[in-house]
């Protein structure tokens, strides 16, 4: 019973070391998705990553799917950007607009059509510019331009510049 004393705190010791070892990198990219549905048409958006600092770029992609067996669904966008991407920020009561990517799209109806069953990706790098609310959360949004009622959308956290060094 003597010797057992040291053989436990032995092996105590080696759990505690091997709880020691690296893990993955804390500021690893990890993507946040959310999904909205209805009218025969499915939007998925993934914003990545999950947590960026101002002057890094944040990637949005958007998949919309037809969810019809038998219709095609057709989106006729109001503008020549077929996906928009809005930045909110929280009031303590509502949540505010704060931007809307891209912040310029030429002025031509643009329809397109989604067989039955068929999907399609969009994809859009968006500036975190100084102007951003720094050091909270804010919600982006996306959605197909001519279908602002499917607008799925995740938290993210925005955070100071990085320090120079």
């Amino acid at each position: 019973m003597r010797h057992a004393a040291p053989l436990i705190a032995l092996a105590l010791a080696g759990l505690l070391l091997a709880g020691c070892t690296p893990g993955p990198a804390v500021d690893a990219p990890s993507p946040v998705t959310a999904t909205a549905a209805g009218q025969d048409l499915r939007v998925q958006v993934t914003v990545q990553p999950r947590t960026v600092r101002i002057g890094e770029p944040l990637h949005v992609s958007l998949i919309a799917t037809n969810t019809s067996e038998d219709q095609p669904v057709t989106i006729t966008s109001r503008t020549g950007a077929l996906m928009l991407v809005t930045v909110w920020e929280h009031d303590n009561r509502t949540w505010q607009q704060v931007r809307q990517y891209p912040e310029a799209a030429i002025q031509v109806l643009s329809p397109w059509t989604l067989g039955p069953g068929e999907s399609r990706t969009f994809e859009m790098t968006v500036p975190v510019e100084p102007g951003w609310p720094e050091a909270k959360r804010v919600r982006i949004t996306a959605h197909l331009n001519g279908r602002p009622q499917l607008q799925p959308g995740v938290i993210t956290t925005v955070l100071p510049r990085a320090p120079q060094e």
